[in-house]
């Protein structure tokens, strides 16, 4: 969703579906480094780059959760992105699993078979990264 084009409310609606949690609660997933900047200290388990970095060294792709209750008079769905997305309650990860593709490792094979290094380019987390190398023996 691009807040530019939707009022906060209409994203929110889009997202929860749901009249009610709308009026309650602010959702809000992304990256993990990211999202945690803005949660509160409290809401951040002690064990949480622990568990990101065992999540992402099994191949996970993961995001974080969070939320934000909202105050009893804050009817103002028009407002501004930065006036929802701080002091959010972290709420979890969400993982997310992908298979190698089928013909992956014979391509590989192939490629360097034929003295083509193989290099992999991603925006995933490094854990991540380089547990999907091992699976391809990239590395």
């Amino acid at each position: 969703f691009c807040f530019k084009q939707k009022t906060a409310y209409e994203m929110l609606r889009s997202l929860v579906g749901s009249e009610m949690c709308i009026r309650d609660r602010i959702y809000c997933k992304g990256a993990p480094d990211e999202l945690r900047k803005l949660c509160t200290k409290q809401s951040i388990p002690e064990s949480y780059e622990e568990e990101l970095r065992n999540l992402t060294s099994n191949g996970y792709r993961v995001l974080a959760a969070a939320y934000k209750v909202l105050q009893a008079e804050s009817n103002n769905y028009q407002s501004e992105r930065q006036n929802y997305e701080n002091e959010l309650t972290f709420a979890g990860f969400l993982c997310f699993s992908s298979n190698l593709k089928e013909q992956t490792m014979k391509t590989i094979a192939d490629l360097k078979k034929a003295n083509i290094q193989v290099r992999m380019i991603t925006g995933d987390d490094v854990n991540t990264a380089v547990y999907v190398a091992k699976q391809c023996e990239i590395v």
